[in-house]
This record gives structure tokens, C-alpha cells and sequence, in this order.
């Protein structure tokens, strides 16, 4: 049980930092991490991005868990709700 709270808590502490506060129930954490470089015309090098992943959260039979999204690719990043 002890356990289950520490995780359960560094979880959530994990959101919020994420989150830079509070955020919505449905949408725990979402993570904007891009990085552009400006190129001009005569370039050709290739431009990285961080991929967006959203933390989403819910109760099921009175658990706690979350999942994350992939905004930029579109698709979960993990295959089942995992337990808080």
C-alpha cells in the first residue's frame, strides 16, 4: 500500500512539473518540447522536432491510471493504462 502512494505521488508530481501547474483532468500534461532552426533557401539540412506527447489520465473501477498520446505521430505511446 505504501508503495502504491509513492508511486501513485511521483506520478502525479511528475504531471504537474510537466504541466508547469495545474492542468485538467482529461488532459493531465502536455509536453511542448519543439526545437526549429530557421534555414534559408539555399539549405538542405534536416530540421529536428520533438514529438508532443499528452498525458492522459481517467479512473477505472476506482483506480487511478494514465496513458500517453503521441500528438505529433498519433498513437499511444503506451499500449495499456498503466496504474498510478
Amino acid at each position: 500500500m505504501k508503495l502504491r502512494i509513492c508511486k501513485m505521488f511521483s506520478v502525479l508530481m511528475m504531471a504537474l512539473i510537466l504541466a508547469g501547474g495545474f492542468a485538467s483532468p482529461a488532459k493531465a500534461a502536455e509536453v511542448q518540447n519543439q526545437s526549429a532552426v530557421i534555414l534559408s533557401a539555399g539549405d538542405s539540412e534536416a530540421v529536428p522536432y520533438a514529438d508532443q506527447i499528452v498525458i492522459y489520465t481517467r479512473t477505472h473501477n476506482g483506480v487511478w491510471q494514465y496513458r500517453r498520446w503521441n500528438e505529433t505521430r498519433g498513437y499511444w505511446v503506451d499500449p495499456d493504462w498503466i496504474d498510478m
